[in-house]
């Protein structure tokens, strides 16, 4: 069991107190804090995180180089697979979704960075 994230905080119910998340959720949770958090960017665990926000939007095979970061952020979560992932630019950002399959089914994650200037 873990606590809910949103919006970059933690989840509280109407009495103030954290709302727990478990199975599918969470899983698809972890998946998105290893793909959201840029890999080296967390002081007490150096591997922690993803290589997905150093991507060129523009390179030709951006789905393939976003699809082996993912699957390498994830090494560590061995209840989750990639099974795709699309790209898309929109309003100065670079979106990945990707498609997971968990022990508890399959699941979506979206994860988003600031486009690259001049890229």
């Amino acid at each position: 069991m873990d606590t809910a994230i949103k919006n970059g905080d933690f989840s509280v119910d109407e009495m103030g107190l954290p709302v727990q998340v478990s199975g599918q959720e969470e899983l698809l949770q972890r998946a998105w804090l290893r793909l959201q958090v840029p890999k080296g960017a967390f002081c007490y665990q150096k591997k922690f995180g993803s290589r997905l926000a150093e991507l060129d939007p523009q390179s030709s095979d951006i789905t393939a180089k976003a699809f082996d970061a993912a699957t390498e952020a994830l090494a560590e979560l061995p209840q989750v697979t990639v099974r795709g992932v699309s790209v898309e630019e929109t309003e100065g950002q670079t979106v990945f979704l990707f498609q997971l399959a968990t022990r508890c089914g399959e699941g979506t994650v979206e994860v988003s960075f600031p486009g690259k200037a001049g890229a």
